[in-house]
């Protein structure tokens, strides 16, 4: 989430970053919304300052016998008590639109990242090792896998559509050797923690990795329980903290 303390004192900033990402972002609709938004804190402030001191003041007046300067400051307290359920309720209505704009402005990029429309304009910084040359036609490894009976693709389309397949075989076992290699190399090497998290995360977690409210329609969602099926474990593994 962007920081408000930049927003406010270089919006500009902010604005430069959401064009650079060729995002149309709330960002004026923001500035004029926190602004509201501090000055309904401070009034209500004020006012629950005020009739706190009134209140306070009641008991002194009794005591030194100002009975009529006592009852003026029971109603100015109680006026001003009036007023601040309307008070209250502005600035908790301008917070949670301030919140809601928030979630819709992206992060600043670095400077040293460069621009691009899309992925064919990024630009490689390093690389590791040399792409092989062959002398031969090379095949995409799904052909390979399908032709070594390793994926079954029609009975993944079958049972839950297009762009599913299956691991048979020596398939499924590679699948399962293959991500019992890496957590088993990165938690004995590395000094990774192993982590299992739930497969289901709240609303609270997805905004906090940033995947809502943006890319909310694209999630797996549980209306019931209001729960989202997770792409990947970075999102359960970064709400650990």
């Amino acid at each position: 989430m962007i920081d408000r303390q930049l927003l406010r004192t270089n919006p500009d900033a902010v604005r430069e970053g959401a064009r650079r990402k060729r995002i149309e972002a709330p960002i004026d609709e923001l500035v004029s919304v926190d602004a509201e938004w501090r000055e309904a804190t401070t009034l209500l402030e004020s006012q629950e300052a005020a009739s706190n001191r009134i209140s306070k003041s009641i008991g002194a007046l009794i005591g030194q016998g100002k009975e009529g300067e006592a009852e003026e400051a029971r109603a100015s307290a109680a006026k001003l008590k009036a007023e601040l359920p309307r008070l209250q309720e502005r600035e908790r209505d301008l917070h949670m639109r301030m919140e809601h704009l928030e979630l819709q402005i992206p992060n600043i990029p670095h400077p040293t990242s460069p621009d691009g429309k899309d992925s064919s304009e990024n630009v490689e910084i390093t690389s590791f090792g040399h792409k092989p040359a062959f002398d031969f036609d090379q095949l995409p490894h799904w052909d390979i896998a399908e032709k070594f009976d390793l994926l079954d693709f029609q009975r993944g389309t079958k049972i839950a559509g297009s762009g599913f397949i299956v691991f048979k075989g020596m398939g499924a076992r590679l699948q399962r050797a293959l991500i019992n290699f890496m957590v088993d190399f990165h938690s004995k090497h590395h000094r990774y923690t192993e982590i299992y998290p739930p497969y289901l995360v709240n609303r609270e977690s997805l905004i906090g990795t940033g995947q809502l409210p943006k890319f909310e329609l694209d999630q797996y969602h549980m209306e019931r329980d209001d729960l989202f099926l997770i792409a990947t474990s970075e999102i359960p593994v970064t709400n650990l903290h």
